[in-house]
């Protein structure tokens, strides 16, 4: 995975998110949280959140999930994952 799949694949979920260089995505228009790749791991934060796990794990978890699940499916389905 590398992050334009990332922003795609965000977008396929129905996130709207904004390019942040380096800090990955921020979720738009909340702006509090955000999400990239660092390395092999998936970094994803947001209030009370603060989270890496692998990145291929990750990318098998938003995949799975179908179109426009949407902010709220994402965060959990990582934050399962993470557990």
């Amino acid at each position: 995975m590398n992050a334009d799949q990332l922003g795609a694949e965000l977008r396929r979920l129905g996130c709207k998110v904004r390019s942040c260089g380096g800090h990955g995505y921020i979720f738009m228009p909340k702006r509090s949280g955000g999400i990239k790749l660092d390395g092999s791991n998936i970094h994803f934060w947001d209030c009370g959140i603060n989270v890496e796990i692998d990145a291929h794990l990750a990318f098998e978890r938003l995949h799975a999930l179908p179109d426009g699940s949407g902010y709220q499916k994402i965060w959990s389905s990582l934050q399962e994952a993470a557990a």
